[in-house]
């Protein structure tokens, strides 16, 4: 049973193939699934997919995403394998299935996509900011175990993200990035290099890189609250006051409205919702490393160390300075104000890759509902009014 348009119905079509290999759902048929189209997503075309009258079947729901053209943003293949890491590293759903043009996920029961008013609440912004003080930590001491799947370990992706975002949105749509006074960019990105140098050579984590609402899933069992983050597309190691800065414009945004693209910058959080969010990350940073035992050992040990290779060796090194400094982060006096400034530095900078990022959809074949262009040049307004140069 299909709820919505015959744009699900093709949809359903594109996600039958890999529902068919999940197990207990091998035979099934369209009409044997309900359907339903989950919002606020501004990539992907993602639905609930259920099993009806599924017995004995663990998997019965399951969350079928149809990838939308990535415009060249970021590399699938990649995703993907990222997505697997992240689950196996204690902080992301399980990948069923993966095929080139869509993928079957475990789907999270009893949780919900939190909303634009439930990000901004007190309650749920201190659930998001421990459960991303875990997730940095999580996914650092995972790779310090794992070298071998690190790639450019420790390395600032920011820069080299909007290096490469700003020549596909020349590629795509050179027109606008014209109109927005977007022409000297590349520069711009070698002067943040060295004015960002002290922030970006510590504190740097392994981060989601995009925590809007639609990607925050909040617990609908009262008796165990929290939320769970998804959508992993943008991972990649960067400086945490990047991570934070980035969630708090989200503050600004309702992609669930009727007017999705409008930002409302009178919503970005104030001084003291801000630092009650920092003191949350810390505490959900330290908590973790209590639980877990994270240590600064950098983990070798036995004959494993002895096999390993020069470049595993050299990426362990280097996940381990990232781990050890935001050890030294939870004990640091001074470290929740300087944390504090830094975040607030980047937030010009999450402007201009919010807005990098509406160019290319602006000029790319999406398929989704939102007026990229009002959005990117609302995003760069606010990039060029914090006047960085």
């Amino acid at each position: 049973m299909v709820s919505g348009s015959g744009a699900v119905e093709k949809h359903l079509d594109m996600l039958l193939p890999g529902l068919k290999m999940v197990k207990g759902w091998e035979e099934v048929e369209p009409c044997q699934v309900e359907i339903t189209k989950l919002s606020a997503s501004l990539s992907n075309h993602v639905y609930r997919c259920e099993l009806k009258e599924a017995k004995g079947i663990s998997n019965s729901v399951v969350l079928g995403r149809v990838y939308g053209d990535s415009g060249g943003l970021f590399d699938r293949e990649l995703e993907v394998e990222r997505f697997r890491q992240i689950h196996q590293g204690g902080v992301g759903p399980k990948l069923l299935v993966s095929l080139a043009n869509c993928r079957i996920e475990e789907f999270l029961l009893d949780y919900k996509a939190t909303s634009a008013g439930d990000i901004r609440s007190n309650r749920t912004s201190m659930y998001i900011a421990a459960t991303m003080g875990e997730f940095h930590s999580k996914m650092l001491d995972y790779y310090k175990y794992n070298p071998d799947l690190v790639e450019r370990p420790g390395e600032i992706s920011l820069w080299g993200r909007i290096e490469d975002w700003y020549k596909i949105a020349c590629t795509v749509n050179k027109p606008l990035i014209t109109k927005l006074g977007l022409t000297d960019v590349l520069q711009q990105v070698e002067i943040m290099r060295s004015d960002f140098a002290q922030c970006t050579n510590k504190w740097v984590s392994f981060c989601h890189n995009d925590l809007q609402h639609g990607n925050v899933m909040k617990s609908t069992d009262e008796a165990h609250p929290g939320v769970k983050f998804i959508d992993f597309e943008f991972c990649g190691f960067n400086p945490i006051a990047f991570e934070i800065a980035n969630h708090w414009s989200e503050w600004c945004c309702d992609y669930s409205s009727s007017q999705p693209h409008v930002i409302k910058h009178d919503r970005f959080p104030n001084k003291d919702q801000r630092y009650a969010f920092l003191h949350s990350y810390l505490d959900g940073l330290a908590k973790t490393v209590e639980d877990m035992g994270i240590t600064r050992s950098d983990g070798r040990g036995g004959a494993a160390a002895d096999a390993e290779s020069d470049a595993e060796s050299q990426a362990r090194e280097k996940v381990n300075d990232c781990l050890t400094c935001l050890l030294d982060l939870i004990e640091l006096p001074e470290g929740i104000d300087a944390l504090h400034e830094q975040a607030m530095q980047f937030v010009a900078v999450s402007d201009l890759v919010c807005g990098l990022w509406a160019v290319i959809q602006d000029g790319s074949e999406t398929g989704i509902d939102f007026d990229f262009r009002e959005f990117a040049t609302q995003k760069i307004k606010s990039y060029h009014k914090a006047d960085l140069f």
